[in-house]
């Protein structure tokens, strides 16, 4: 039978609904420790249900606005995209306190290329740098176009010893095209490379930092890095 306690309870419920509560047969109550015996020795697998992409996941971006995300003469992503892509991978690792590394490239004399060649062979030479950039990096890297001669790899949880390899790769391809060519610019690439927490745990300073960098590779007359020693 119920106890004291709630009977209360019940009578207010008889009178209120004209009903009777019928008495709970065997025990009355089980404690926490005797409810816990009663899972069965196998658990039950649940049936599988897809995960909602929150709109702070990069997944979330690329399953719903992958147009507007995309730079249309490389397929890399746009400025907008690397910008919320390097500021949420930035955010990210100072939590977690993980490095992330930012690597912006520039072709050496595309200006003299073009005003030499014509706006076709421009367009080569950043479609061309484009593929590289997509053949050389990561699955967990993400790369995009930032302005017509500016290109940002992001890196991830990635030292920037790591990162330094996967650019040298890229600038060794364009160094062959380069040496390829006579009579024609030397079209290789300038690298400026920061990292965090290194350089700095927040995006402005990230980017000042290798932006300052990119353009003492300029002035060595390009094809070469600079990065934090």
């Amino acid at each position: 039978m119920f106890s004291a306690s709630v009977m209360p309870t019940i009578n207010w419920i008889k009178a209120k609904t004209g009903t009777n509560i019928p008495a709970i047969q065997g025990k009355a109550t089980s404690s926490a420790s005797e409810k816990i015996t009663q899972f069965p020795s196998q658990p039950v697998k649940a049936k599988p249900v897809k995960k909602e992409l929150r709109d702070t996941d990069p997944g979330f971006l690329l399953e719903r606005n992958l147009p507007q995300l995309l730079d249309r003469e490389t397929g890399l992503l746009n400025r907008s995209a690397t910008e919320w892509k390097l500021n949420y991978e930035v955010v990210r690792a100072k939590r977690y306190k993980r490095s992330v590394t930012v690597l912006l490239l520039s072709i050496d004399n595309l200006d003299l290329t073009i005003e030499k060649y014509g706006p076709l062979a421009g367009a080569e030479l950043i479609t061309y740098l484009g593929s590289l950039l997509k053949e050389h990096t990561r699955d967990t890297d993400f790369v995009g176009r930032v302005e017509n001669n500016l290109f940002a790899i992001v890196c991830p949880e990635t030292a920037q010893a790591q990162a330094l390899t996967i650019v040298r790769r890229i600038g060794r391809q364009m160094q062959a095209r380069a040496h390829s060519f006579t009579n024609r610019p030397f079209n290789t690439v300038s690298v400026g490379a920061a990292c965090a927490p290194i350089d700095g745990d927040s995006v402005n300073v990230l980017i000042q930092k290798a932006l300052q960098h990119l353009e003492m590779a300029r002035r060595q007359d390009g094809d070469c890095m600079f990065f934090s020693a």
